[in-house]
């Protein structure tokens, strides 16, 4: 009978107290649990977006011309309705007075006769890109350290609430 009544007690202790401090510190710790993985994927895409970044960053520049787009992705609404089409973008440019036609990419919002500044390595023509500048890997890796801070000052803050807490708690039991 003695036995049954501790567990008993044991039982109500973890209903109350202590599952309550539990799901309390969780929810102290969500935004940290997102903002810490979440700065560490930032992070590391800025790092690998800036060597590719940086090779295209040395091509040359030139006018190009739209040629075609050919429909490569359609996307529809809940109702079915045309929401928006992603197209294949072929794009002719000239280099050292010879023509060159190649794909430029799956983008929207280019017709045929649009004329685009692009990128090309000057060793292979052929191999052309849109100007992308520096700051998308800095502003990137930026965010991304950001978002390791204030997630890692959240946990910090949120272990010292609930150490504050326990303290608190002892104090009470204790009937100060």
């Amino acid at each position: 009978m003695k036995m049954k009544a501790t567990i008993q007690g044991c039982i109500s202790c973890l209903k109350g107290g202590v599952m309550n401090r539990m799901f309390s510190f969780f929810r102290a710790t969500a935004s940290g649990r997102f903002l810490i993985p979440a700065g560490i994927i930032l992070t590391v895409f800025g790092f690998v977006l800036m060597p590719i970044v940086n090779e295209t960053g040395n091509w040359d520049r030139t006018e190009a011309t739209v040629t075609r787009t050919e429909l490569a992705e359609t996307e529809y609404d809940q109702n079915g309705e045309h929401h928006e089409a992603t197209y294949s973008t072929f794009v002719s440019y000239i280099v050292g007075g010879e023509t060159y036609e190649e794909l430029l990419g799956e983008l929207s919002g280019y017709k045929e006769g649009d004329t685009i500044q692009i990128v090309y390595d000057p060793d292979q023509p052929e191999r052309l890109s849109q100007p992308v500048g520096m700051i998308l890997p800095f502003a990137l890796i930026g965010g991304g350290i950001a978002a390791l801070v204030v997630g890692v000052i959240s946990i910090i803050a949120a272990v010292r609430k609930a150490a504050a807490m326990r303290v608190q708690e002892k104090e009470w039991s204790n009937g100060r």
